[in-house]
Order: structure tokens, then C-alpha cells, then sequence
């Protein structure tokens, strides 16, 4: 009886373990994500973001404020509003690309 208590709990903590490690991702990709946007918060400096999304694809900037966008491969758009250099505001848009959209987009071979 024992030894079935043992050999189960060992079955348990192993299928803990693998579900754990499926969960949670071992790091944390650069790049445009609904998930590295969540990590940016007010108050991040220009280097903080860029470190998170990569260099941005747009910038316009008017005195201290600085109005940046990136876009993911899949048409979702993070907006960050710098207040001399850190992060005042941020906004995510989602793509409106339909999935079945994205799918033949990314079946698709590239010209040659």
C-alpha cells in the first residue's frame, strides 16, 4: 500500500512539473505582444521600451512629447507616449485581420 502512495505521488508531482514548465514560458521574447505590451508601465524610459518591443516603426515627437508605434507581424499596433523620455500613456490596437486571413497570409510563399 505503500509503495502505491509513493509511486503515485511521484506520478503527481511530475505531471505538476510538466504542467508548469507548459504554462510558463522559460523567457521572455522581444517583439510586438499583447504580452510585452502588458509589461510596459508608466514611468519606463525610451530604453526600457525599446529593450521590450525592439526599435519602433514610427516616431513623431513635438517639444518633450514623443508619439511612437510598433507593429507586429500580424497587424497589431502598440502606441507609446513618451513625456521627456518616459512612458506617459500606451495604447494596443488589435489587428482586423480575420484568423483565416492570417493563415493564408502566412502560407503564402514569397515571390521570387
Amino acid at each position: 500500500m505503500k509503495r502505491y502512495a509513493v509511486i503515485g505521488f511521484v506520478a503527481i508531482s511530475i505531471g505538476l512539473t510538466l504542467l508548469v514548465l507548459a504554462i510558463r514560458p522559460w523567457q521572455v521574447r522581444p517583439g510586438v505582444t499583447k504580452a510585452n505590451f502588458d509589461r510596459i508601465e508608466n514611468g519606463m524610459t525610451v530604453a526600457n521600451v525599446e529593450a521590450i518591443f525592439g526599435q519602433s516603426s514610427l516616431e513623431c515627437s513635438q517639444t518633450s512629447v514623443i508619439w511612437t508605434a510598433w507593429y507586429s507581424r500580424d497587424g497589431d499596433t502598440a502606441c507609446v507616449v513618451f513625456v521627456r523620455d518616459v512612458v506617459a500613456d500606451k495604447t494596443w490596437k488589435d489587428s482586423t485581420e480575420t484568423f483565416a486571413a492570417k493563415i493564408q497570409r502566412r502560407l503564402k510563399r514569397p515571390a521570387r
